[in-house]
């Protein structure tokens, strides 16, 4: 349908005005849907930061429920040099004696150098190949790679294990002055790394680099339990003079091979050699590991190098240094365990699961046991009782402040009236007010203890009181917040009714929510309606006047005619 318009001419009527006048008149019952939906938006708000505070209060209360949640304790060492330790609340008072035998530490190997780290490595296309922790990379250099180039590379790989590749400069300016070093992420035995075979980088094969670190576990012993000590194994010495004696004198080598660690060496014994050459042989084939030494004279002695449980040494069966053909016999059934490995091992200088619930964490070895103490840290459990207070108070005051009418200004708090905003308020209330049920120690009540509601509904705390309390019993302070097995204390007890209160399928604040945004869904559908009626209502209006506009127009013609020939008349 074309636009209605009024032109005016209707006797000077503003048919329009009319017209916006009635429409604004039929839009009344509009606007008072749209007040009642702006209302039920903002309760829709304030509970949701009810839900908020609520949320909030719970994750307090879950905070300090439990005894081990509760409680707090503090660890002081007696020398933060060798090591310091933090306690959590499953840990029990007392002192702890820790002796620390070797701390963990990264694997690095490092190149024998090169005179500048800018030059190329190479002319054509190589391969460096490395594993770290049993994963091995292969990565292609490009002709004209420099070292800062292979450096690059190798942290910049997105399939890198675990390595850090760096560049140590030695000052020395000479051909072998910039060397690369490769270290590992991580402590414990198993991060080594190796350079490997597939390696065609000239100068960068596994000979042209030294293990400068190896990588190791920390090794301790804890109250006296696993005082860490190496291993020690020594032959009988039976046929066996002194070190000059023969052990191989059967035309041919033998072998002698051991484990120590888990990794096997393995030793050739040629014909002729003596005990001391056994020695000899031995170390150097262990290459620090395990050390040789001739005890007593005649007596071949291992020593590991490192205590530790695993740290263990064992003749293996392939020792053919067996007693016959004219040798000396040195299988494992000659040799007594003269001392056993100990020593607790980790992987880390973190140790947490010796002692429940307590980390120690290890800053250099200890040449004697260092004492580290646990107790209860009462300053920052009252802190948690104060920090639990307050958010009780910032979830009670807000409930009262929405809930309140101010006689002078006439206002009322949106959740005025709201019975799940009050039944919010009274539940959490009746909790914390309340004496405990079941208790028989010395406190029954939070009153008791130094926390009271004052004349604003909000609690207080007695800090000297509560201080006291803590100091006098502690255990009974904590049974009135936790769940101990035969008592069920506030903070547990708001647990679970928080649980309920926030509850996203049948919590009262949800369902309050879900009730106010159907209502609002419901208004929209109101007005939706309305609306069209409306704009009916305005189209017969625009109607009827414009056919009311048209009549006046010709009347207005007609009269304006008559008025001029009535002159015409009179002129004649």
């Amino acid at each position: 349908m074309a636009e209605i318009s009024f032109s005016g001419l209707g006797g000077g009527v503003k048919f329009s005005d009319i017209i916006d006048k009635l429409v604004e008149v039929a839009r009344a019952p509009i606007k008072t849907l749209e007040a009642k939906k702006a209302n039920y938006q903002d309760k829709i708000t304030l509970y949701q930061d009810l839900n908020t505070k609520l949320l909030a209060f719970r994750t307090r209360v879950n905070g300090m429920n439990m005894p081990s949640e509760f409680t707090v304790r503090s660890a002081a060492s007696s020398d933060t040099t060798k090591v310091t330790a933090a306690a959590t609340g499953t840990a029990a008072t007392g002192t702890h004696t820790i002796s620390i035998a070797q701390l963990a530490k990264v694997e690095q190997e490092t190149h024998s150098g090169t005179s500048s780290k800018t030059a190329s490595l190479t002319a054509s296309d190589a391969v460096f190949q490395y594993t770290y922790a049993g994963t091995q990379r292969s990565l292609t250099v490009t002709a004209g790679t420099s070292l800062e180039g292979l450096v690059d590379q190798i942290n910049g790989d997105s399939s890198n294990p675990g390595v850090t590749a760096s560049i140590l400069d030695d000052g020395s300016g000479s051909s072998t002055a910039y060397h690369l070093v490769l270290s590992g992420k991580d402590t414990g035995y198993t991060k080594t790394i190796s350079i490997d075979s597939g390696t065609t980088l000239s100068g960068y094969t596994s000979a042209a680099f030294t293990q400068t670190q190896g990588a190791t576990g920390s090794v301790v012993g804890v109250n006296g339990y696993q005082s860490p000590q190496a291993e020690i194994e020594t032959h009988s010495g039976s046929g066996v003079t002194d070190s000059s004696t023969v052990v191989n004198n059967s035309g041919s080598s033998k072998a002698f091979e051991f484990t120590y660690g888990g990794t096997t060496y393995s030793v050739s014994v040629a014909n002729g050699t003596t005990l001391s050459g056994l020695v000899t042989a031995i170390n150097t084939a262990a290459g620090g590991k395990v050390t040789a030494s001739v005890y007593n004279t005649n007596q071949l002695r291992l020593t590991g190098a490192e205590p530790g449980l695993s740290r263990t040494i064992a003749v293996t069966s392939n020792t053919t240094l067996d007693g016959t053909s004219s040798t000396i016999d040195f299988r494992s059934s000659t040799f007594t365990q003269t001392q056993g490995a100990q020593g607790i091992e980790r992987s880390t200088n973190a140790v947490s699961d010796v002692v429940t619930g307590v980390t120690f964490n290890l800053g250099a070895t200890t040449s004697s046991s260092v004492s580290v103490t646990v107790s209860t840290d009462t300053s920052a459990v009252a802190k948690k009782i104060k920090d639990f207070v307050t958010d009780y108070n910032d979830l009670v005051k807000y409930i009262l402040e929405n809930s309140a009418y101010d006689a002078a200004t006439k206002t009322a708090g949106g959740l005025l009236g709201e019975q799940p905003a009050a039944n919010v308020l009274k539940q959490v209330r009746n909790i914390v007010t309340s004496q405990i049920p079941n208790l028989s120690d010395t406190y029954t009540a939070l009153s008791q203890i130094g926390i009271t509601t004052g004349s604003d509904g909000l609690l207080v705390v007695d800090d000297s009181k509560l201080t006291t309390a803590l100091g006098q019993d502690y255990e009974s302070v904590a049974a009135l917040f936790v769940d101990n097995g035969t008592t069920d204390g506030v903070a547990h007890q708001l647990s679970t009714t928080l649980d309920n209160l926030t509850s996203i399928v049948d919590g009262p604040v949800h369902l309050r929510k879900e009730y106010y945004t159907d209502q609002i869904t419901e208004i929209d559908e109101q007005i939706a309606r309305k609306e069209v009626e409306i704009e009916k209502y305005e189209l017969s209006l625009k109607i009827q006047y414009a056919a009311v506009e048209s009549l006046l127009s010709g009347l207005n013609a007609q009269g304006s005619y008559m008025s001029t020939q009535l002159g015409f008349m009179l002129k004649s």
